[in-house]
């Protein structure tokens, strides 16, 4: 008891504190971080983090190496940022930027020192997987310009929503728009062609990816959709369904904006679907609608927002008829309390889902969530029991997933997350043959989402070189090179 209140005392006398939590450090801890913190920023360190704000990007010395165009510098710039040496004492090493970027130490050293990287394609990658955000590149991306402006999607939103939709809005001058003949042809009702034209893009995304299909839908929705909505005047019950239809057209703008990592316009293309959801009363879009940004916090590690956003969906979900929507809600949730440090709650929840699916009606009345199949379900559950560590469990279900049947978007995320079970199950072999199958089922798919996870599942193959992974390996880096 004298020994254990003496090290107390001699704390307490140090005085130094953990650089991450601020809590006391122990007095033979020589570091700046106590042992959480350190475990913490060793898994912190296994991909780039996504969520840097302005304050992060926008220092003198960054500012510098941009205005320089040689992609080394902001690389050796990002490395040397005082948030590294505040949280960890050190800069990054070149090793860790190595890992992340497919290089090795000395080829870093080479970008950081030598002449400017002249290939524009590596230095896009460079930048798409540091998460560099793009106006302050000296380049553009294919599709893409830092000068000009994106399409007044939001603005045209914003003002059909507030004007309503009645065939005055055209006359007043509100959105002059060519009519409902010339647009879309005699055949069919503007609600069903909205509907027909989600569908349509809908499918272009689950082929070729957000890249591809989000450029098409904003054209869509601000040349045509928008206008026609504004112009359209039939029947109280058919704008109704209008504007409805845009809001799925709008939510799918969302998804291919997440797709592309495009975080603040996905953020922005979800809360407009969200106010058509309200505004119509229809609590089975709300709740699909807070699903998607459930799943965008997910992926930027925001798990507070996550578990509050899964919480206001699941209330929405109270108040529409029961569909697969609900068990998908409660796998995020699951995801977000087991991040949180909340296991046994997430395992309740987890465990109960196991055979909840089943029971629900797979009667779709909410066309967009039609992705929540039993092979998505089931892929779901996988993920959570890996969150919870249960890796067998989870590589049962991810198996039974991949089985299913699905769209080739899907077969793609399936085969990604079981090769990554199967590394954290020590299967080298098997992961790196899954990682082939899966640069072969994505091939033609433009997605920056995908590229990220072929990237983290490339570093995990890189720790256990065999001469099937080095096969990987190739392949993967071949894949992420097209993906830009």
């Amino acid at each position: 008891m004298a020994g254990r209140a003496g090290r107390a005392k001699e704390r307490a006398v140090d005085g130094r504190r953990c650089a991450g939590c601020s809590s006391l450090l122990a007095a033979d801890n020589t570091g700046r971080l106590c042992w959480h913190c350190h475990h913490d920023q060793q898994d912190q360190l296994a991909t780039p983090p996504v969520n840097l704000g302005d304050d992060f990007w926008r220092t003198d010395a960054f500012i510098a190496a941009f205005e320089s165009q040689h992609i080394g510098r902001v690389i050796k710039v990002y490395r040397n940022h005082p948030r590294h040496l505040q949280l960890r004492g050190r800069a990054l090493s070149q090793d860790v930027l190595a890992r992340w970027l497919g290089l090795n130490q000395g080829q870093i050293s080479k970008l950081e020192n030598g002449n400017p990287e002249e290939n524009i394609e590596a230095c896009r990658r460079y930048a798409d997987i540091l998460h560099i955000p793009r106006e302050m590149l000296w380049f553009d991306f294919p599709g893409e310009s830092r000068v000009r402006a994106r399409i007044s999607v939001p603005t045209a939103v914003d003002l059909v929503l507030s004007a309503g939709i009645s065939s005055r809005s055209n006359r007043n001058g509100l959105l002059a728009a060519p009519s409902l003949d010339s647009l879309l042809g005699e055949s069919s009702s503007s609600p069903q062609q909205l509907i027909n034209a989600r569908s349509h893009f809908e499918r272009m995304y689950r082929s070729s990816g957000g890249l591809v299909a989000g450029a098409r839908v904003e054209q869509f929705l601000a040349r045509q959709a928008l206008p026609l909505l504004a112009s359209f005047g039939g029947s109280e019950a058919d704008q109704a369904r209008s504007q409805r239809a845009v809001g799925g057209l709008i939510a799918l703008a969302g998804i291919c904006a997440y797709d592309s990592e495009d975080w603040t316009a996905a953020e922005g293309h979800f809360k407009r679907a969200l106010m058509v959801a309200q505004r119509s009363h229809d609590y089975g879009f709300k709740a699909y609608v807070l699903a998607l940004m459930v799943n965008q916090a997910l992926a930027l590690e925001n798990y507070k927002a996550a578990q509050t956003l899964a919480e206001a969906a699941l209330d929405a979900c109270s108040k529409a008829p029961p569909t697969a929507l609900l068990v998908d809600l409660q796998v995020m949730r699951a995801k977000a309390l087991a991040s949180l440090g909340n296991k046994a709650d997430a395992k309740l929840i987890v465990v109960g889902l196991e055979s909840e699916f089943n029971k629900l009606s797979k009667d779709q009345s909410l066309a967009e969530a039609s992705y929540v199949q039993e092979g998505h379900i089931l892929a779901q559950l996988s993920e959570a029991l890996s969150y919870l560590g249960d890796l067998d469990e989870a590589q049962r279900y991810a198996e039974l997933s991949l089985s299913s049947e699905g769209h080739p978007r899907g077969k793609v995320n399936k085969l990604a997350s079981l090769a990554t079970l199967e590394v954290a199950r020590g299967e080298i072999e098997r992961a790196s043959l899954l990682a082939c199958e899966m640069v072969d089922s994505a091939q033609g798919m433009e997605s920056r989402r995908l590229n990220s996870r072929f990237v983290r599942l490339r570093n995990e193959l890189a720790n256990s070189p065999t001469s099937v992974s080095r096969d990987a390996l190739d392949r993967i880096d071949s894949a992420v090179r097209l993906i830009l």
